[in-house]
């Protein structure tokens, strides 16, 4: 399951099917909606989606080609080919790939969301350093409260300079 921006899909297979035949990847679009109906998700009707280049049905290697058409004509209910940008739009509820495209999805987005973390902290931890010293600063450099009273006399070392002052 990966989460979306409309909640999460089932992407079938994430590495353990390497050499998928179009067999293979229609079986995952049986078993992706089996799963996310009755165990997941609750969705009464699941959308599955094929993982290709394009959502042209003329892209894409002959077993994806092929699995198009099987997925076509069978009972699932399928959206068409999706690209690797639907996976977090959230297009269908399942996707389906082979395991190499999968896991390669699957290692990238792993990295992206460690790569997202660290800068996030960094940025965090900067912004408040910067505010840290910020405050530091500005409290150093509070202007003295106004004196009460007379301002004290200064003593002239020149009477000349003293005396045109005056």
């Amino acid at each position: 399951m990966m989460p979306t921006r409309r909640g999460r899909t089932c992407i079938l297979d994430l590495g353990a099917n390497v050499d998928c035949t179009p067999v293979d990847l229609l079986q995952f679009a049986v078993i992706g909606p089996a799963a996310v109906r009755g165990v997941v998700d609750q969705v009464e009707r699941p959308s599955v989606g094929l993982l290709n280049i394009g959502e042209e049905e003329i892209k894409g290697n002959d077993v994806v080609k092929q699995a198009a058409e099987l997925l076509k004509a069978s009972e699932s209910h399928f959206y068409g080919n999706v690209e690797g940008d639907d996976i977090y739009k959230g297009t269908t509820d399942v996707i389906v790939c082979d395991g190499f495209v999968g896991n390669v999805f699957l290692k990238s987005s792993e990295e992206l969301a460690r790569m997202l973390r660290d800068y996030l902290r960094e940025e965090f931890t900067t912004q408040l350093a910067h505010q840290a010293v910020r405050a530091d600063r500005a409290s150093r450099h509070q202007p003295f409260p106004p004196a009460r009273g007379p301002a004290p006399l200064q003593r002239c070392e020149s009477r000349s300079v003293c005396a045109a002052s005056w």
